[in-house]
């Protein structure tokens, strides 16, 4: 008798600590989209800027009887329910999302995770400018949170002389553009111009539960007013610039000592970091960055005291 109240522990014990698959509408749900765009300065008409916006379930909504989730979202990184943009709501019907936008009665389907290979669905790109069916390439599974998810490709999508869109989606999290991409979808300028809109992270009560392999860090924010800029470019000098296999970073103001010193690229995904650097002149070894544009932050411990763009070179 001893043995089977043992043996009933352990199956008890082993069903309670069992994951389960994601769920699209449930709160604590968190989606970090990263989007990169040329926002150039008369001081800078090259600089690229780049921003993070935060999708976040806000808690329940009773329409007609029916419980949804409202979802909103924020550029905050301190993630304060306050500044949350309400966008409208969203409700899991088997393996459909439906929603409802803020201002709108009208319930669209935005996924259908039981599609197949050769399955189709139906896109209306920047607001009707271009409409087409992007069709399911190939799909397989992975892991979120530990609990396999179904992943399905689409075959990618070209405009005329401009643009294309690499649609992916997670069983359950959704677009790798972000949670509501397929009801306002856009072309992204990857080709040319290198202007990703992607899904960073995606977080259940803080936990992150799935991380894309491009990016080290789930939030970025890379924003340069002209007032900011010419303050931040103001603290150091940075040379040769282009470079190829060094980079010299010079303090012009106030030496510190203790600084943090990251080179990211345009995406924000990390090419090299330097902690502990003595901060009055510092010389960098780049020979193994690949060539590109890159952004130059200097923190001393969690304060950004400059920001520059450098450019690598082979």
């Amino acid at each position: 008798m001893k043995k089977i109240i043992i043996i009933l522990s352990i199956i008890f014990i082993g069903i309670t600590n069992v994951s389960s698959q994601v769920s699209f509408s449930e709160v604590g749900n968190k989606w970090y989209v990263l989007n990169t765009y040329p926002n150039g300065t008369v001081q800078d008409p090259e600089f690229v800027e780049t921003t993070t916006t935060i999708y976040g379930n806000m808690g329940d909504s009773i329409i007609n009887t029916e419980t949804w989730m409202k979802i909103g979202s924020t550029k905050d990184s301190s993630l304060a329910i306050a500044n949350y943009t309400y966008l409208g709501v969203t409700k899991v019907v088997q393996d459909y999302i439906q929603f409802i936008e803020n201002g709108s009665n009208s319930i669209d389907t935005i996924y259908d995770f039981n599609l197949n290979i050769g399955d189709s669905v139906f896109y209306s790109f920047d607001q009707g400018f271009l409409s087409t069916y992007l069709y399911v390439d190939s799909i397989d599974n992975v892991l979120v949170g530990g609990v396999n998810h179904k992943r399905i490709f689409f075959e990618k999508s070209f405009a005329p002389l401009c643009c294309a869109t690499e649609e992916v989606w997670i069983e359950g999290l959704g677009s790798l553009h972000g949670p509501l991409f397929p009801f306002l979808p856009k072309m992204l300028e990857i080709e040319s111009y290198n202007e990703p809109l992607d899904l960073t992270c995606f977080k259940q009560n803080g936990v992150s539960t799935w991380s894309n392999p491009d990016y080290s860090n789930c939030y970025t924010n890379i924003v340069l007013g002209v007032n900011n800029e010419k303050r931040m470019g103001e603290t150091i000098k940075l040379y040769p610039n282009p470079s190829s296999n060094y980079l010299v970073i010079e303090s012009l103001g106030q030496p510190k000592s203790n600084v943090t010193i990251e080179i990211r690229g345009i995406t924000g995904k990390l090419a090299l970091t330097q902690k502990g650097v003595g901060f009055e002149k510092t010389t960098i070894n780049t020979a193994q960055i690949p060539a590109g544009v890159y952004v130059v932050t200097v923190k001393a411990k969690t304060k950004t005291i400059a920001i520059q763009k450098w450019v690598k070179v082979d």
